[in-house]
């Protein structure tokens, strides 16, 4: 049995890595290059894994996480958020170590990039189709031609092609809506690949619901993926994996049981889950409760949500019948609803054959 004491991140290896697998062979076969996202995870170990598969090229989401990979001779890192002039020294430290591609989707830092870099970096430019979280909107083409010229004005600075992450499926549950998003982004993107051909741009876009449901990518060139790593509760109940694809669960001690009021208290609090929460039934659910065995989790007999969460507390409802089934001093696996951030909380795996694996940490690795 694994040695737990307080709250821990559980990894199933044989799931992750059938998930990893499973995502590479898609790619394989959707004939797309396949340059996954490594916010997810955040691990060099398992970041081998996809090595393992044939990975070469890789995303990450900051120029710390960047540069934690090229310590790990990764040598064709993506840089998926837009680019902080602040940072500047740090792209030309990371560019002389590997291929660096980034992200731009403001003049100001075109410019500054420009001015105070050396070394070659790939300019992708950030495409918004509909998400409007970031990026240029798709057929402004008055933006994108004043970017791609004052891109072609720099020494080092070279266009590489259009980044798109259509994140608005995830406000989608049904299947026929995320399928209109999905044909609604591939036309943008074959208009703009087709506009702008004499560049030879190459189309990066895909999100984990995406790259889950669809077996074909039409016009783009490479997927670019993470959370379908570990998948999690919210990628279940929006259709893009079953619950028995999810490779994480945070195991947590019970501190109290309230037989009066069906509930008990455990700790793992928003401090190791996150706020990210689902709707089931009439009630919030920030987590579900699994049962582990030697070796593997599984489905409980009732379903057995985490219901409310603080700082280090979790309540989880038992209903009338189940009270009497845990006590104090029970270690309980709970699916998270958002593994990126409970990973990103806990900083390190716990495999269920008891092997500690590391993971970046924000606070240790420096530019």
């Amino acid at each position: 049995m694994l040695n737990i004491s307080s709250p821990t991140l559980l990894l199933d290896e044989v799931k992750c890595r059938r998930n990893i697998s499973k995502m590479c062979k898609k790619a394989k076969q959707a004939s797309v290059c396949f340059r996954p996202h490594f916010k997810t995870h955040q691990s060099i170990e398992i970041g081998s894994w996809f090595r393992a598969e044939g990975v070469h090229k890789i995303t990450v989401s900051s120029l710390r996480m960047a540069h934690y990979f090229a310590e790990a001779s990764w040598g064709n890192i993506l840089i998926a958020f837009p680019v902080n002039p602040l940072e500047t020294d740090g792209y030309e430290k990371l560019a002389e170590k590997c291929r660096l591609s980034t992200i731009v989707d403001q003049v100001e830092s075109i410019r500054i990039l420009a001015e105070q870099t050396a070394s070659p970096i790939d300019c992708y430019l950030d495409i918004d189709t509909g998400y409007k979280r970031t990026g240029i909107t798709w057929n402004d083409h008055e933006t994108i031609g004043s970017y791609l010229k004052l891109i072609e004005k720099s020494k080092n600075l070279r266009f590489a092609g259009f980044y798109c992450h259509p994140g608005n499926t995830y406000n989608h549950i049904d299947e026929k809506d995320k399928l209109q998003i999905y044909a609604y982004t591939l036309d943008a993107l074959a208009k703009l690949k087709n506009q702008y051909a004499d560049f030879e741009p190459e189309i990066l876009a895909g999100d984990t619901p995406g790259c889950s449901l669809l077996d074909t990518f039409g016009i783009v060139d490479t997927i670019t993926p993470g959370n379908f790593v570990f998948y999690d509760l919210f990628q279940t109940s929006i259709g893009s994996c079953k619950e028995s694809e999810i490779a994480v669960a945070l195991a947590c001690p019970v501190v109290g049981v309230y037989p009066h009021r069906n509930q008990m208290v455990i700790h793992g609090g928003s401090t190791h889950f996150s706020k990210e929460r689902i709707n089931v039934g009439n009630q919030n659910a920030f987590g579900k409760l699994v049962k582990l065995e030697n070796d593997f989790w599984r489905s409980m007999e009732v379903d057995l949500y985490l219901t409310s969460i603080s700082q280090e507390h979790g309540i989880i409802d038992l209903g009338e019948h189940n009270s009497g089934n845990f006590k104090v001093g029970d270690i309980v696996s709970i699916l998270p609803v958002h593994s990126c951030l409970t990973t990103n909380l806990m900083r390190q795996y716990l495999t269920l054959d008891g092997r500690l694996i590391q993971r970046f940490n924000w606070f240790s690795n420096s530019c």
